[in-house]
Order: structure tokens, then C-alpha cells, then sequence
């Protein structure tokens, strides 16, 4: 049976279907956000009064019916009523357009998120661990003149058996261990790394977290893969970026929970992205601009721009997406990640 509501903003009246119910849509009049009631179970009806001549049965004055304006279906192209959008969301995200701003000095990447009358709202992080980098290094140092070591040491026993000049043999087997040593000096670096997750905060003191953004692999290759949960560890989507692609015009691709291709980041020409890469940013002139596409290419969900400051601030705009067919964390993870993934 249709749900009757009214928008909490503009007191505009409507009758849904059963379908939204608990689900969270877009007012038409003044196109703020409300949560449509869930159903409510009927009582049975009153058994019937015994037959008594002295009982008088008074009818309710009739009324007619509130005018209502019956939502139009999620699936024709000129309803404006959004699909459906987790309850649990937390409020900060429901909105079309994030503000974020680098926080400068400071060696882990932090930032914050306002809305659009640019109140925090939000504080990510993205930690460097500079003592674990420069144990790291260290190691690799350490490791890489170990193992060329070896070589020399190998290459004297191996002159002295043979009656030739240690100097020269010796100086030989150094060259060839240079490969392996830094090979192996990689390889524990990498293992002493840790991975540099990315984490949403309700505030800059860190005590709720709301997002999180997880590095896959350590080694990334050819495709740089990263997961976003919610607070509960549930999985929300994932973005993979490819690195082939970054040199003409680059791009990433989102995913939803199940698996399924749903969004195409790219930068917003590709003229402009080709100039970038032989002539650099120009001061800012050539500020790096995303849009997001859906998988077919064609249809616009939003815009990622950077703000002509001398700061980093940008810009994230997903109201072209009216039907909140794009999860809007999976909006403002990806704003994030356009930005520290990409080393803008």
C-alpha cells in the first residue's frame, strides 16, 4: 500500500510506494533529503457491535483526501527521486558537494572536509611513518653492502684458487653483485614497510572513525588496488588505478561492493593532460581537473577541481548524480585518493 510522508524542509506532501520505505529520497519543491517512515503494521479490525437497539453507531465526518503528488518511478529519466541510500550513512555524508583542504606542514597527508559553507566536517589522514621509512632505508643500505660484500669476498677466494690477480676478480664480482644486493635490499624494505592506509575522522582529535581506505598490496605494479570500508569493516567498493593509462590521460575505476564496474575517473581533457606532462602544472595554470564518468563514458556523476589557490584546495561536486546512484563515500573517498594517489 502507498506510504503517505511529508518533506520535513518544505512541508510538501507525498504518497510513495511501498518499495522506499526506510529509504532516503529528495524532495522535488526544495530538493532536501528525508527519510521515507517504514511501514506500519494495521491492527485487525473491531468485531463488529452486537445487535442492540439502543446502541448508536456515529459515523466520522467525511473528509476528503490531502492532495498528495505521487512520486513518479526511479526508472524513468525525469523523476528526480534518488535510489535507495544506506541508512546507517553517517549525516556527514549526505550531501552533493565536499570541500577539501591540505593541511600543510605536516609530514603525514592530512585533510580536511567542509561542506559548502566550508565548516569541518571531517578529518582524513593519510600517515608516512617517517621512523619506520628511515629504518627501512637503513636496512636497504645495510643489506646492499652486505650482499655486494659477499661478491668480493667470493671473487678473492675465487682469485686466490685460481692464481689470478684478487684486485681485478674481486672489483668483477662486485659489479655483478650490485643487481642482487639492491634486489635484495628492496625486497626487506618493502617487508619492513607498512601500508599506508587512509582513515576519516569525525574530528581532528580522532576519536570516530568514518571511513577508512585500505592499500591492497604493498607492491603495485601495473594496477594500484585499495578497498573502502565502513566503520564496521563492511565493505563499501574499491578503486583500481592503472599506471599505463596515467602516462596520457589518468584515470580510475570504482567498484561496487559486489564487484561491479560502477564509475570512470579521468582528467577532464586529454589535450590538457598530454600538455601537462611535457610542460608540468605551469605555476597552477594547468591545474590537474577529474570528472566522473559511469562506466558507459557518457554520463556525467560529478566533477573533481582544483581550486586556483596556491594552497591545495579542491573541489568535489556530485550533484550532476540527482539520483544518488553513486554512494557519496565512495565520492569522497576518490576525492581523496585523486589527490594523495596521485601525488598532486
Amino acid at each position: 500500500m502507498p506510504i503517505s510522508t511529508v518533506c520535513g524542509s518544505c512541508g510538501q506532501e507525498y504518497l510513495l510506494k511501498e518499495e522506499l520505505a526506510g529509504a532516503t529520497v529528495r524532495c522535488r519543491t526544495c530538493q532536501a533529503t528525508f527519510r521515507v517512515p517504514e511501514l506500519r503494521i494495521q491492527p485487525p479490525p473491531l468485531p463488529a457491535p452486537a445487535d442492540d437497539d439502543e446502541t448508536t453507531v456515529i459515523a466520522p465526518p467525511s473528509k476528503p483526501p490531502p492532495k498528495l503528488q505521487e512520486l513518479t518511478d526511479p526508472d524513468d529519466d525525469d523523476t528526480t527521486v534518488p535510489s535507495l541510500v544506506r541508512s546507517e550513512m553517517d549525516p556527514v555524508f549526505d550531501r552533493d558537494q565536499f570541500l577539501l583542504r591540505q593541511k600543510h606542514f605536516s609530514i603525514s597527508q592530512k585533510y580536511f572536509v567542509c561542506d559548502e559553507d566550508g565548516d569541518n566536517i571531517m578529518f582524513v589522514e593519510r600517515p608516512v611513518y617517517l621512523g619506520k621509512t628511515l629504518g627501512a632505508l637503513g636496512v636497504l643500505l645495510l643489506v646492499f653492502f652486505l650482499v655486494v660484500g659477499l661478491f668480493v669476498a667470493l671473487g678473492f677466494l675465487i682469485a686466490r684458487g685460481l692464481g689470478q690477480r684478487a684486485d681485478s676478480v674481486a672489483g668483477i664480482f662486485a659489479a655483478v653483485g650490485v643487481l642482487p644486493a639492491l634486489v635484495a635490499g628492496l625486497a626487506f624494505f618493502v617487508w619492513i614497510m607498512p601500508k599506508r592506509h587512509i582513515r576519516f575522522y569525525a574530528s581532528e582529535r580522532k576519536q570516530r572513525v568514518l571511513l577508512e581506505i585500505r592499500q591492497d598490496k604493498k607492491v603495485m605494479l601495473l594496477n594500484a588496488w585499495y578497498t573502502v570500508l565502513d566503520p564496521d569493516g563492511q565493505i563499501i567498493g574499491r578503486f583500481r588505478k592503472n599506471y599505463l593509462y596515467n602516462f596520457f590521460r589518468r584515470r580510475w575505476y570504482g567498484y561496487g561492493p559486489e564487484g561491479d564496474e560502477i564509475l570512470v575517473a579521468m582528467e577532464d581533457s586529454l589535450a590538457l593532460s598530454l600538455l601537462r606532462r611535457f610542460i608540468g602544472p605551469l605555476f597552477g595554470v594547468l591545474r590537474t581537473n577529474f570528472i566522473l564518468l559511469k562506466p558507459d563514458g557518457a554520463t556525467l556523476l560529478g566533477t573533481f577541481d582544483r581550486k586556483f589557490t596556491i594552497l591545495d584546495r579542491y573541489v568535489l561536486d556530485v550533484s550532476p548524480d540527482r539520483r544518488l546512484y553513486l554512494d557519496r563515500r565512495l565520492a569522497i573517498a576518490l576525492g581523496v585518493l585523486l589527490d594523495t594517489g596521485e601525488h598532486r
